[in-house]
């Protein structure tokens, strides 16, 4: 296998969740417009606030975010659902007759990584699971932390799917969910498992529409550590390049992790790997002392047994 087993990636996408619109909003919308601005909770959402979702608002505020924080400016001509997500998956489409089926799920499976992919999107084209709402997703990713390595990709579409029908309650309810769940989800990560947290276009609710915006490319690594500084990265598309690239897959610019941070990833993991191959000899030489122990054991049973059974043997006369 070419991919680390010591080290997990989690990416969830947070469909509509825009951060304010492109230098090229005009050619799509009538008007700016920053999907978060239409959200009264988002003050209150404490882990993504943590995590900088405010600072690619281009939101001041005085907290040192848990997370690396960009802006992703979308490349596609497309400003839709499809290809807002085919995207962060690895392609720049712009051209639909050109649509290029290679993709971070793609390699995945070429490469035998360990990998699951749940949306709450019925009309998603990816193969994966399919469920019916954010809370299911949210149980997949839960029991893939529990049980699996690799890498698991959720689509969450219950914020965008209220917004696209003016509903700014819902909306505020599917993002309060994610956000409370995202801090216990957070907790539970192991020391060098890394989070990548997006969204993928923006959503007026007062226009019911897709506008197209920056996303939100929120990057958690306990082992990496925060940031101050909020960058903007041409392209949704490297955050698969990332992902790829941590894997050793396929090492290229466009990742987000230098290759100094990746090499601190993997000597972490190579710690691991020899604690475990470490304990497992130690295992292996406890069992075999215990064989040795035994043997010796019998041996000296076997020995007493034999000086009993030659005095039990009568002489003759």
């Amino acid at each position: 296998m070419l991919y680390n087993h010591n080290m997990r990636i989690f990416l969830l996408i947070v469909d509509g969740l825009g951060v304010g619109s492109q230098p090229d909003y005009s050619k799509y919308d009538s008007e700016y417009n920053c999907t978060l601005d239409n959200i009264s909770v988002i003050d209150e959402s404490s882990t993504l606030y943590k995590l900088g979702l405010l600072k690619c608002c281009l939101k001041e505020d005085n907290l040192v975010s848990k997370s690396r924080f960009y802006r992703g400016r979308m490349l596609t001509i497309f400003n839709d659902f499809e290809y807002g997500l085919t995207e962060i998956l690895g392609n720049c489409v712009f051209d639909k007759t050109l649509l290029i089926k290679e993709s971070l799920i793609t390699m995945l499976k070429k490469n035998d990584v360990n990998y699951q992919f749940v949306t709450s999107r019925s009309e998603c084209g990816i193969e994966g699971n399919i469920v019916d709402s954010d809370c299911s997703v949210l149980y997949y990713v839960k029991s893939f932390l529990d049980n699996n390595d690799g890498v698991f990709v959720g689509e969450f579409n219950d914020f965008a799917k209220a917004g696209l029908s003016g509903d700014t309650q819902k909306m505020n309810e599917s993002l309060s969910l994610f956000d409370k769940n995202l801090g216990e989800f957070v907790k539970e990560l192991k020391y060098n498992d890394i989070l990548v947290v997006s969204g993928n276009f923006g959503i007026n609710p007062s226009k019911i529409g897709i506008t197209r915006e920056y996303s939100p490319i929120l990057l958690y690594s306990k082992l990496l550590g925060g940031s101050k500084v909020l960058e903007t990265i041409q392209g949704n598309n490297s955050i698969a390049l990332t992902i790829l690239d941590l894997l050793n897959i396929y090492p290229n610019s466009n990742s987000l992790i230098s290759d100094k941070e990746k090499q601190k990833i993997e000597n972490y993991s190579n710690i691991l790997k020899n604690d475990l191959i470490a304990s497992g000899f130690e295992k292996v030489l406890e069992l075999r002392g215990k064989d040795k122990n035994k043997q010796i054991t019998n041996k000296k049973v076997a020995r007493e047994n034999k000086i009993k059974t030659k005095k039990a043997v009568p002489v003759k006369k």
